[in-house]
């Protein structure tokens, strides 16, 4: 009589278990949505005053980029990070060098439009690059 009581009170858990670990993933996309929409009224806020925002920029580098350049390298291809000197020996000096591989990418990157990052913030976004990863 005892294991047909344990046994229920495992299944009773493991539903328990289940449904709780459901919610709090329903919880966490919930919680990320008004975080994105913040970034993207902060990032319409600074292109439109002509600002440079290192927090929106370093929010929209952490949500596109950062999974495969943590800490300014590339997890991919590890010469092909973000540090200042392999930038520089591949030609790449400005906002704008970087804008240009964000628009069009080689193998192993895909490629960041203007509807996914407007070329103000793509140009924040590659200033933010330049400032951090030295």
């Amino acid at each position: 009589m005892k294991a047909g009581y344990l046994a229920k009170g495992a299944a009773v858990a493991a539903a328990f278990g289940f449904l709780v670990l459901s919610g709090c993933s329903e919880r966490e996309e919930v919680a990320e949505a008004p975080k994105a929409q913040e970034i993207e009224r902060r990032a319409e806020s600074a292109a439109a005053s002509g600002d440079y925002d290192a927090t929106v920029a370093q929010q929209t580098f952490e949500k596109h980029c950062a999974s495969c350049h943590p800490d300014g390298g590339n997890i991919i291809n590890s010469e092909k990070n973000l540090k200042k000197a392999s930038l520089e020996a591949k030609g790449i000096a400005t906002a704008q060098d970087i804008v240009k591989i964000m628009r069009d990418p080689g193998p192993g990157m895909p490629a960041f439009n203007e509807k996914t990052i407007p070329e103000d913030l793509a140009l924040d976004v590659g200033r933010y690059i330049l400032e951090t990863f030295k």
